[in-house]
């Protein structure tokens, strides 16, 4: 698994020109979740987070931010008819746009994206067909459709990224098939993140998680799952892992690389 040399370089140059913005430091994803937002209530959308606008709104608010990733979060992304054209647009600006589904939809949707360098489809996956087709509802065959969605995007040229979320019921025993299988599947990247529970609190320790990245081939796609679980930290109501700390520091290392800060 190679992270994107693009990627690196552009997380690299957010982190190290935090100090120079002279402002609150910004994390470098800017989650929006269009399924979320299409099922919030009127009454409710008035408090939603900043980077939590409307869906007509959020390629204003992309534009607007300095965040080079932004990540199109679960429920299925492809349930939302734009989330082609908010993803198009994304592109036009530059953004890396990770856009995550379950993947039971994505051979009928996936005419309408282009595989370009900066885009990656991220396809749900538990640790064993059983675990996953549970996780996604009792849908029958969940674990088998997303592996089907990861061939066909990749056979269209699309860059294709598995995520993991790792709850307190997770058997790490089982995670190693799993890494064989993706493996096998030659997906492009791995994340793995802790799962949300209904309250919002952590749902598994911090030694639970370093142990399950271990598995991830690539050093840079642990550390990119790290930045993930701090920039979600919020949504789920929990503070930002220890891992990821938006502070600039002299020198820091972002994805695998060492970056000297202004």
């Amino acid at each position: 698994m190679r992270f994107p040399l693009r990627l690196t370089a552009d997380l690299a140059l957010h982190l190290a020109g935090q100090p120079l913005r002279g402002k609150e430091p910004q994390s470098p994803v800017l989650r929006f979740a269009p399924m979320e937002e299409a099922n919030r209530s009127p009454r409710s959308s008035d408090t939603i987070h900043s980077t939590q606008k409307s869906a007509a709104e959020i390629p204003a608010d992309a534009q607007a931010s300095t965040a080079p990733v932004v990540w199109f979060a679960g429920p299925d992304s492809l349930q939302h008819p734009d989330a082609a054209r908010w993803s198009r647009a994304l592109l036009n600006r530059g953004r890396h746009v990770f856009l995550q589904t379950e993947g039971n939809l994505l051979r009928r949707r996936i005419h309408e994206f282009q595989p370009v360098p900066q885009f990656s489809f991220v396809v749900e996956f538990s640790t064993t067909p059983e675990s996953h087709d549970l996780r996604v509802g009792l849908r029958p065959k969940a674990f088998l459709d997303s592996a089907e969605a990861v061939r066909v995007a990749k056979l269209s040229g699309f860059f294709t990224c598995a995520h993991t979320a790792i709850g307190a019921d997770t058997a790490l025993d089982q995670l190693p098939r799993l890494a064989e299988y993706l493996q096998s599947l030659k997906v492009d990247g791995w994340v793995i993140v802790p799962a949300a529970t209904a309250r919002g609190h952590r749902a598994n320790s911090s030694k639970k998680l370093l142990d399950a990245r271990q598995l991830i081939p690539s050093r840079r796609w642990r550390l990119f799952s790290e930045l993930l679980e701090s920039a979600f930290a919020p949504y789920r109501g929990v503070e930002p892992a220890p891992a990821f700390s938006p502070e600039p520091r002299s020198t820091r290392e972002v994805c695998g690389e060492s970056v000297q800060a202004p």
